[in-house]
């Protein structure tokens, strides 16, 4: 069942003596810079959101989150031949991993519908926004990673679904949404051939947006006005963080999508065709 963070969790996080999320660990008071109190109080269902470090150390072999964590470290976090670049799979991880700034849930309820589970996951970006750290490198380096387990063979058409009805909010709001599930599709970057959202289990990410993310929102296959929304949001969330060279590419895209809706409007074309 889905449950609060208990007193027993606040306490050992509490008290841990680890570093989490690139934050000083003191004595009693160090949950309190890394979550906000709201977690230990709240009566909203949301489920348990442990740092991946101890997640590794509690979960049983083979249960979701042993796979998930297996999967992050195994896939993610390391280069792979069919990439088409240099470094891991997620350029993210690794810093992440050094960092723990990955935390992790775990949905298993069996009976929620897509609004149900739209509604749970709106909550987690809430709790996101407002988890240290908020600002600076150290907030590029922090992601929930929230795992459902119990969808079975509707999991591709739920998450699909979530990813479509919330990612022009989350892109608006500096965020970036991830859709994982087994049988993903959608191509890399550098490699159409190569599947990087392809996961062992049906997960939904929440990180920040970061300067690496523009060639997601300059992609053709993308319409002409989407990109317009997704190019202006990338402007605005990183203004003042983007290399000149970076700002520039992102200003010529969002030109050349302009100007296609504009050829769209002249010539009366629908939006699909021009994609």
């Amino acid at each position: 069942m889905i449950k609060d963070l208990d007193n027993k969790t606040a306490n050992t996080l509490r008290s841990s003596g680890t570093k989490v999320n690139g934050c000083p660990v003191n004595g009693k008071d160090v949950a309190s810079k890394v979550i906000p109190d709201e977690i230990f109080k709240s009566t909203s269902p949301i489920v348990s959101l442990r740092p991946i470090s101890k997640v590794m150390e509690s979960s049983a072999k083979g249960s979701p989150l042993w796979k998930t964590c297996e999967w992050i470290k195994n896939f993610l976090a390391r280069p792979h031949h069919e990439l088409g670049r240099k470094g891991s799979v997620c350029p993210f991880i690794p810093t992440s991993l050094q960092t723990d700034g990955l935390w992790l849930a775990e949905i298993t309820d069996n009976d929620l519908s897509v609004d149900d589970i739209g509604n749970m996951f709106l909550q987690y970006r809430e709790l996101f926004l407002k988890t240290e750290p908020v600002q600076g490198a150290g907030a590029l380096n922090k992601a929930f990673i929230i795992v459902l387990p119990k969808l079975g063979e509707n999991a591709a058409r739920i998450i699909d679904e979530i990813h479509g009805r919330y990612k022009e909010e989350f892109v608006g709001m500096g965020l970036m949404l991830g859709e994982f599930y087994m049988g993903n599709q959608s191509p890399g970057l550098h490699n159409e051939d190569f599947k990087p959202m392809c996961s062992p289990l049906p997960v939904l990410g929440i990180r920040y947006m970061a300067d690496l993310d523009l060639p997601f929102f300059t992609r053709d296959v993308i319409p002409p006005l989407d990109r317009i929304f997704y190019l202006r949001s990338y402007i605005q969330s990183l203004s003042g963080k983007l290399s000149k060279a970076k700002l520039n590419r992102a200003l010529d895209a969002l030109v050349q999508a302009e100007l296609e809706v504009r050829v769209q409007d002249t010539l009366d074309i629908p939006s699909a065709q021009l994609v």
